[in-house]
């Protein structure tokens, strides 16, 4: 069953994720705006480490873009393999 809900700070995550399928995966979340316009973009580990940086009302257009588009945030699943290196030019 899907939500056509939009999560804020405010609310809850997992009312909106399923913790089943979102459980030992990386996550990057994106807050805001807040009162004076700042987001915060979240990173945290399935390790439980975090990480916050604010972004600046001056430079949030692009933050404003992807939560658009990620609203529930952004699922890192662990990689199946090491990733190969490119070659170098």
């Amino acid at each position: 069953m899907s939500s056509t809900l939009v999560p804020s700070p405010d609310h809850d995550l997992q009312a909106y994720v399923d913790p089943m399928r979102t459980a030992g995966k990386d996550r990057i979340m994106i807050y805001g705006p807040k009162e004076d316009g700042t987001y915060a973009v979240e990173f945290r580990t399935a390790g439980g480490q975090v990480m916050a940086i604010s972004v600046p009302s001056t430079e949030a257009a692009i933050i404003r873009h992807f939560q658009e588009r990620m609203p529930y945030g952004l699922f890192v699943p662990p990689l199946r393999r090491k990733p190969t290196r490119l070659p170098k030019k």
